[in-house]
């Protein structure tokens, strides 16, 4: 947080991403940075205290979708393992 806050101070900041964890409001915010690039800050709350600073330095802010759980890969997926692993067994 310290770090987006001096990069916000030196107008080093271009764009900023947040993206939130599915344990909401955890996350972190990727931002677009002049000459170093993109940096990555996590933070423990991505709701209102990070935008604020942002929109207050005047950077525009996204928010990207939360990603979600395949369904296929955490029900579909296990059952199926299960079913060749009793297999194997016989």
């Amino acid at each position: 947080m310290e770090q987006m806050e001096q990069a916000l101070e030196h107008d080093q900041v271009v764009e900023a991403v947040i993206h939130q964890n599915s344990e909401v409001p955890t996350g972190y915010v990727s931002l677009n940075m002049l000459d170093e690039g993109q940096k990555r800050v996590y933070v423990t709350d991505v709701k209102e205290p990070e935008q604020q600073i942002l929109k207050e330095a005047g950077v525009p802010v996204t928010v990207a979708d939360v990603p979600k759980q395949n369904t296929i890969l955490t029900t579909l997926l296990p059952v199926l393992y299960r079913r060749t692993d009793n297999l194997l067994l016989l």
